[in-house]
């Protein structure tokens, strides 16, 4: 496994946080899945599953 290629679901979790905070920026609001999906290429179902990790990361960083 030493060596390997990280395959590109791996850094879609990191991307799409990437994305909240510049959407968060610009309209102080959270990334809806809509616009994930659209500025990752995702699905909508993967696009609400990375939006869901998001925003359970933010709320537990909030409540520390």
């Amino acid at each position: 496994m030493d060596g390997e290629q990280p395959r590109e679901g791996d850094e879609l979790p990191e991307r799409a946080r990437q994305e909240d905070a510049r959407h968060w920026e610009t309209y102080q609001r959270p990334i809806s899945a809509e616009t994930l999906r659209k500025r990752l290429h995702v699905g909508a179902a993967r696009s609400r599953m990375l939006v869901t990790m998001i925003r359970s990361d933010t709320s537990s960083q909030r409540t520390d």
